[in-house]
């Protein structure tokens, strides 16, 4: 079920907080399990981050679509034929992801479509870390180990962790890969790291 009027809330920004079904969101969710994680926060398997894409930035981007979107770093969404970093119209993606998703706006913060055009433009391309590599980097990830960022590869959170430290609204000091997708949930150690910026109470957005 899709919650219209919830979707109706949602503010450019918002992060979006994914129970996936598939069978690499069952292995993130074992692993939660597996590093202690409980409760609502051992179901998170992905993130994703919640845009409005002006007309004048879709052109600017190249987009061939504009208004609500998703922003995210995902293994191949076969219904888009995108892997890695990628934007999708928010419709499409919502309708076709598989498992449950809710949201939480960032208030109080006025998001700069310079900004905003800036990171997506640095990080078109990069792939999605997997296989092997991505097995270490989650695994580091939940463990909380890691010494650097590599940018060079994205997974979900940290490219959402990376675009609210872009745009001033994260600690930079932070490592962008050490806070895996079950920290966003509400009380989660994510929220200690956003600078004077609040995050609102999850909404419902499918189930």
């Amino acid at each position: 079920m899709i919650f219209l009027n919830n979707i109706k809330e949602l503010k450019t920004g918002a992060l979006l907080l994914c129970e996936g079904n598939s069978s690499m969101s069952k292995k993130i969710q074992w692993f939660n399990r597996l590093t202690g994680v409980k409760g609502e926060a051992a179901k998170l398997s992905h993130i994703a981050t919640f845009l409005y894409i002006s007309p004048q930035l879709a052109l600017k981007l190249g987009l061939n679509f504009s208004g609500c979107a998703v922003m995210e770093s995902t293994t191949l969404n076969k219904w888009a034929d995108k892997s890695g970093f990628q934007i999708n119209p928010f419709d499409d993606w919502l309708i076709n992801y598989n498992g449950n998703v809710r949201a939480r706006n960032i208030t109080g913060h006025n998001w700069s479509s310079n900004g905003i055009y800036d990171f997506i433009k640095d990080q078109t391309g990069k792939p999605y870390e997997s296989g092997i590599p991505g097995f270490w980097e989650l695994l580091l990830c939940g463990l909380k180990l890691h010494k650097f960022t590599n940018d060079k590869m994205l997974e979900c959170a940290e490219s959402s962790i990376m675009f609210m430290q872009r745009n001033g609204i994260f600690d930079t000091n932070q490592l962008a890969n050490n806070f895996p997708p079950s920290t966003f949930v509400e009380g989660g150690e994510m929220e200690e790291y956003i600078e004077d910026h609040l995050l609102g109470e999850t909404i419902i957005l499918k189930v």
